[in-house]
């Protein structure tokens, strides 16, 4: 068995895609969002949804020059709509309804203009009644720094990675789609090893290019046997493997590694795309069982119906290793270095279905005798 350490890929990794960035509309400063607008944050890669547009108080308002609004702990910038209504009325220079702007914001108070960046409203006259001021409070607030906040409600939640950026984003269930074929060139340094999980794609090719020249080029073989009879051949589809590795790719240091995934005439997909270095841990023995979790979840009303809630997968792999004693205390070091951290698995390249990308659950050596010691190992791949 082989253990493929993965090499992370960000921007400076991310040599060429032809995959855009346009899930939704990059988020703006200045923008107001209502409640499920979803914007993209470039700097992260990810999209995020509005969840707390509005916040509402009871606020007291000054007869002044620069009237002069206390809202205590307010938490709004500059330039943040807000609104009033009141049970009497507002003092003269305020109307019920109108959107006005905040400007010269303190802690517990502000002062209202007319338009973004505006001079102070003056009030004069009398009110009465009670005041109540409604903001679009998530205005400015940067979802990149606001998404899934502790302990209160958050101004925005986080989606996920943007369709670029899937294949990266240690999930092997959310995938980077496009019509037809899929192509990215990455820089990760040296990388002998290479692994396409969650594939949808009739073929792929892997080339390496250092010094101005091609190093490797390689038709990935995604072809499953599946027929056993002559009538299978001519009846049944065709069917492609998921997974993939290469472990021979020559590692250079300026390496730059192109992926082409193809499926013409249809989307092409992939979940993670990991460019690493291998590492022999021992040899897998034979009776290694590969499970399929199901998170499907079934539900029955009180009138018996049922309905299937369709859920994830996640592959599981469980197996008997053979190790030298040479190398016992070295495999117990690389998997407590990796604890909790999601690598590629390759059992045997002969069956993709050994291919996991995942954690290891348990790991348990026997230092059986001289000759050697017998290692159980299970994996739980990512969903």
């Amino acid at each position: 068995m082989k253990v493929i350490r993965p090499i992370d890929i960000d921007d400076a990794r991310l040599a060429a895609s032809n995959v855009a960035e346009d899930d939704y509309p990059a988020w703006s400063a200045g923008a107001p969002y209502g409640a499920q607008a979803r914007a993209i944050r470039t700097a992260t890669h990810r999209i995020y949804e509005a969840v707390k547009v509005q916040s509402s108080s009871v606020v007291t308002i000054s007869i002044a020059a620069a009237a002069v609004v206390l809202w205590p702990g307010h938490g709004f910038i500059n330039g943040t709509p807000i609104s009033f209504v009141s049970t009497g009325a507002l003092p003269a220079g305020l109307s019920m309804g109108v959107p006005y702007f905040v400007v010269n914001a303190g802690a517990d108070m502000f002062n209202l203009a007319g338009a973004p960046g505006g001079a102070p409203i003056a009030t004069s006259g009398a009110q009465s009644g009670s005041h109540t001021a409604t903001a679009r409070c998530n205005f400015g607030r940067d979802p990149a720094v606001d998404a899934n906040r502790a302990g209160a409600t958050p101004f925005w939640r986080e989606i996920g990675a943007t369709n670029k950026w899937r294949m990266f984003d240690a999930s092997s269930t959310s995938q980077t789609e496009r019509p037809d074929q899929i192509t990215v060139t990455l820089r990760p340094g040296r990388a002998s090893s290479l692994a396409l999980i969650n594939l949808n794609a009739a073929s792929a090719r892997v080339t390496v290019f250092s010094g101005g020249a091609v190093r490797y080029d390689q038709a990935v073989d995604l072809t499953v046997k599946n027929v056993a009879s002559l009538w299978q051949y001519f009846f049944e589809p065709i069917i492609r493997k998921t997974d993939a590795v290469l472990l021979d790719l020559p590692p250079y240091s300026d390496a730059e590694i192109t992926v082409t995934i193809n499926q013409p005439g249809s989307v092409a997909k992939i979940g993670a795309l990991v460019p690493g270095m291998p590492r022999e841990l021992g040899d897998m023995q034979w009776e290694p069982q590969v499970r399929i979790k199901d998170y499907s979840r079934k539900s029955t009303d009180e009138f018996g119906n049922t309905v299937l809630k369709p859920g994830k997968t996640a592959k599981l792999l469980s197996c008997e290793l053979t190790v030298d004693n040479e190398l016992v205390d070295e495999v117990c070091r690389l998997l407590g270095t990796y604890n909790g951290t999601a690598l590629v698995w390759v059992g045997t390249e002969r069956f993709a279905s050994t291919i996991v990308y995942g954690f290891f659950q348990d790991f348990k050596v026997v230092i059986q005798d001289p000759s050697g010691s017998r290692c159980n190992l299970e994996i739980e791949g990512l969903t």
